[in-house]
């Protein structure tokens, strides 16, 4: 340190503002048996690519375990597979950071570059791939929408941040890449389905309260309003740990009606089935991630680490 020069002053962690309720993921998560083994390649693709964009993205990578992340939500993946999306998943982290601390609604991450998801499309069919990019594209755009709502300081009702949160939760298009990591696509006449949306919304419900939960303490710390826990509190007049409570047993109604969805599946419908079960090990993989990552470590929980 050159002389004059002070030690910069750490930031105060986020104080919590309730205890995690105990939240039953719908299986047992298991990580991916390549998640080690994909580390390395996946860093690799990141730097090749341009995710990086400083030093501080490339440590915050390492630090929060942004490329293992994936591990836990394509427990079935190969591991070449396994390498694209633990490099997706590192970039959409990193671009959900940059919007959260950006000044201005221009500011939203553009999508990869194409070289970069042709890396991932090239491996399906165009049908798959346009989806995929679709809803990639919508995820992007609700984070526009997000950023108008924090410039206006409002906390939206229930009924608004619900639908958004769906979309801003990136959710959407980590289901399609169910099938690019297990390497098999639904049928299109399986897709939009009232089945097919009642296994997604359910499961998206139960997921993004889940990660509501784990986050709500460091998002309140900077102002964040976008959030179940503070949307009940502020609109139902709760405490913190009356409006964490009410979360967690929305979170279980969400489950038990992907329960009851799954159960509407016919019996010869494999492929369906094969994908609603990789729905349960994306929720149940988000769930370990959350409870195991320095990304959420400020967060108290009441669970064990899930055995690796």
């Amino acid at each position: 340190m050159a002389r004059g020069e002070t030690e910069p002053v750490p930031l105060p962690e986020p104080v919590p503002l309730f205890a995690v309720p105990a939240i039953r993921a719908p299986i047992e998560p298991r990580p991916n048996p390549h998640a080690d083994a994909s580390i390395a390649a996946a860093h690799a693709l990141c730097a090749a690519h341009g995710t990086f964009l400083t030093a501080e993205e490339e440590q915050r990578t390492t630090v929060d375990d942004l490329l293992r992340a994936s591990a836990w939500v394509y427990p079935r993946a190969s591991l070449p597979r396994l390498v694209n999306l633990a490099a997706l998943f590192a970039w959409m982290f990193l671009a959900d950071d940059r919007d959260d601390h950006a000044a201005r609604v221009e500011a939203t991450a553009p999508i990869p570059a194409p070289d970069f998801l042709e890396r991932i499309t090239a491996d399906m069919s165009p049908a798959w791939g346009e989806r995929f990019i679709r809803n990639l594209k919508d995820w992007t755009a609700s984070n526009h929408d997000v950023a108008r709502h924090r410039q206006a300081g409002a906390v939206p009702t229930e009924a608004e941040y619900v639908p958004l949160r769906r979309l801003t939760s990136a959710l959407v298009w980590f289901y399609d890449l169910i099938e690019y990591a297990n390497e098999e696509e639904l049928p299109p006449s399986f897709i939009g389905t009232p089945v097919y949306r009642s296994l997604m919304e359910s499961i998206t419900d139960a997921t993004t309260f889940t990660n509501d939960l784990y986050s709500a303490h460091k998002e309140h710390a900077r102002g964040e309003l976008h959030n179940l826990p503070t949307v009940l509190r502020h609109h139902y007049g709760m405490t913190w740990q009356e409006a964490a409570d009410v979360t967690a047993v929305r979170v279980h109604q969400h489950l038990q009606a992907f329960t009851d969805a799954c159960r509407a599946l016919p019996a010869q419908a494999a492929l369906e089935r094969r994908w609603a079960r990789g729905l349960a090990e994306c929720m149940a993989g988000n769930l370990a991630y959350f409870r195991t990552s320095h990304r959420y470590a400020t967060q108290p929980s009441p669970h064990p680490t899930p055995a690796k």
